[in-house]
């Protein structure tokens, strides 16, 4: 079945059949996170929040930069704050998240006259709110507030005066949250610098908080709110020696929970195995399975019923402290999920034969006034960068919801969305002033429907798109009846399948040195021995990388794109590394050899075979493929 036996050493190289793109972002959430410190003795933001916001950056949101720093100073008597750099312009991202350090380090030392953490709170509370330097208020996306220590204290404090504008905060994570009191060191001169208590408002939707209770300053549990607890946390800041280092290494432990990689620097000490199996239960999976795993940009985790609103539209059983909703203005949606079948569909990507019905279901809360809920099919999770795709249903109208959430769910009929699209889900709420957007968990993946014919008898085939099932039943489910066998070229041996036999050709395999093959993926070339004539169909997605990867010898491979291409065409970046290519075309070879002047037209004609000139999705072929050393 392969023209030649002949076969040498795994030495790989990359063929450029096709376009080369890039893979495509997927990140998992939208929405701003704020990532603050607590007392600090000097000035100069600690190297940990850098640290953190690169990390997050880097593991979850393929490395883009839509960064921001609030920094808070003295000027004079008063307070001052500035948004610079400012650097993200939504407009051309493409995640739509955005990373903000609050950096307040000038004025943290409350020793030497800095002022309660709630008088910068009470500062920041604007460069949320209005619009920055050009920018759409930070406040228009659904909000994520960590903070260590004093600052665990101060985004309690932030997400209040948030909730006192009607600001629904999605997430509020204290790390080791200690607020100033009267038995907290304080200044020998001058006045007692208290910081506002801890508290969870009943515009978070979730808090999880992360404390040790070891040595001072010991972190505070916090009513309302998932509290995990720890005792002494051996390593990390014990390694070099540092102060405090129990309370330190919880926002080491944290940084441990976005990056995985080991070990985990901080810009101040690392975290490494030893740690992670040390500091984290066997259920918290080394940090995997709890902390950042909570928030809407990583989405591994469940949040915990004890941190979540009380509400029955959340579920959750977490208490919260009742506001002044004094200045109530903002529109929200607090949830938005996609349903099939009355379940919800969950992080990461989903796959929806299009014409399915989805349900769409919503929580949302104006507290002052009317507002209208659009919801919209995007092309990827950036509501501002016009990659809209379709609107769904019609505009809702809701009145004004007082301190009260309410819910809706809108039906959706999937008919007219196009195989091959790949979308995400965001509900967009407007009072006419003021907007808010939330996107839904999913990536949404409509697949497209792909065929190739098999003639009666032996047939060369290939897939050129992803299938949505893999798996060689799945493939072969239609017609299986009438398929003799399956063959695959792996690593310099066969792998077949031979759904005819009891154990699908497991034995057979065995006996010859060949192994049972299992799957069939896109690029991949196969034989497949028909008993009758049929179109073998499939579901898949266009894939996001259509180069193909070959070894030095032969390999049986297809195209990635559904278009035919050339012989010229395919070969063009690598003609010296290409000995030949061979294609099975109505029971005779067609070949193409480069290094002869007429491509081989000679030689298939001595042989009675025909002279390759292009190959169609969905056919495979042949490639004997050498590297110069």
């Amino acid at each position: 079945m392969e023209p030649s036996k002949r076969h040498s050493s795994v030495i790989q190289i990359v063929f450029a059949f096709l376009f080369m793109l890039g893979a495509a972002c997927n990140a998992a959430a939208d929405g701003v996170t704020i990532v603050t410190h607590g007392w600090h003795p000097s000035s100069g933001s600690p190297a940990w929040l850098e640290s953190m916001r690169n990390a997050i950056s880097n593991n979850h949101l393929e490395a883009e930069q839509n960064y921001g720093i609030i920094t808070v100073t003295q000027s004079g008597s008063s307070l001052l704050a500035t948004c610079d750099p400012w650097n993200f312009d939504l407009n051309s991202g493409v995640t739509g998240e955005i990373l903000i350090i609050l950096d307040w380090s000038s004025v943290a030392n409350h020793l030497t006259g800095g002022p309660p953490a709630q008088d910068v709170a009470a500062l920041v509370i604007d460069k949320i709110v209005t619009a920055q330097n050009g920018k759409a208020p930070l406040a228009e996306l659904p909000i994520h507030l960590i903070g260590h220590s004093r600052g665990g204290g101060m985004i309690c404090e932030i997400a209040r005066l948030l909730g006192g504008k009607g600001i629904i905060v999605d997430h509020l994570t204290p790390l080791d949250p200690h607020p100033l009191t009267s038995s907290d060191p304080q200044p020998f001169l001058g006045t007692t610098v208290i910081d506002t208590p801890t508290a969870i408002y009943e515009n978070v939707l979730f808090a999880d908080v992360y404390l040790q209770n070891v040595e001072y300053p010991e972190g505070e549990v916090i009513s309302g709110a998932w509290n995990r607890t720890w005792g002494t946390m051996a390593g990390g800041y014990y390694d070099n020696d540092s102060p405090y280092p129990n309370h330190r290494n919880i926002y080491l432990m944290y940084q441990g929970t976005v990056d995985l990689n080991n070990p985990v620097n901080n810009g101040e000490t690392s975290m490494d195995a030893e740690e992670r199996e040390a500091w984290f239960t066997v259920e918290e999976a080394g940090g995997d399975q709890t902390g950042f795993g909570f928030s809407r940009i990583k989405g591994t985790v469940a949040r915990e019923n004890e941190g979540l609103h009380a509400d029955t539209l959340f579920g959750g059983t977490g208490s919260r402290q009742a506001l002044s909703w004094n200045e109530a203005v903002w529109p929200n949606i607090a949830d938005l999920q996609v349903s099939k079948d009355d379940t919800p569909l969950g992080h990461g990507s989903q796959t929806i034969p299009a014409g399915t019905t989805l349900d769409l279901g919503y929580v949302a809360m104006d507290h002052d006034t009317s507002s209208t809920v659009t919801l919209h099919l995007d092309a990827d999770r950036n509501p501002y960068n016009n990659n809209d795709l379709a609107a769904i249903g019609d505009p809702v109208q809701h009145a004004a919801t007082g301190a009260a959430f309410i819910e809706k769910t809108v039906s959706w009929d999937t008919a007219d969305i196009t195989g091959g699209t790949t979308a995400h889900v965001y509900a967009k709420i407007s009072d006419g002033i003021r907007t808010r957007y939330f996107y839904a968990p999913p990536q949404l993946i409509f697949p497209d429907t792909a065929s190739c014919q098999a003639n009666a008898g032996w047939n060369l085939l290939s897939l050129y798109l992803d299938p949505s099932e893999p798996s060689i039943e799945k493939i072969l489910a239609e017609i299986e009846d009438n398929v003799i066998s399956v063959w695959k070229w792996v690593n310099g041996n066969w792998a077949v399948y031979l759904p005819g036999n009891d154990d699908d050709g497991k034995a057979y395999a065995g006996s010859k040195g060949f192994s049972k093959m299992t799957e069939i993926h896109c690029g991949e070339g196969f034989w497949i021995n028909s008993a009758t004539s049929q179109a073998l169909t499939y579901d898949g997605m266009p894939p996001a990388d259509t180069s193909c990867l070959l070894k030095k010898g032969w390999n049986l491979t297809g195209l990635k794109v559904n278009e035919v291409k050339s012989v010229s065409e395919l070969i063009a970046n690598n003609p010296d590394q290409i000995i030949s290519l061979w294609k099975w075309v109505d029971g005779k070879w067609a070949v193409y050899l480069p290094g002869q002047a007429d491509g081989g037209a000679a030689y298939a004609n001595s042989k009675g075979f025909s002279l390759l000139s292009d190959i169609a999705p969905g056919e495979g072929f042949w490639v004997n493929c050498m590297i110069d050393n």
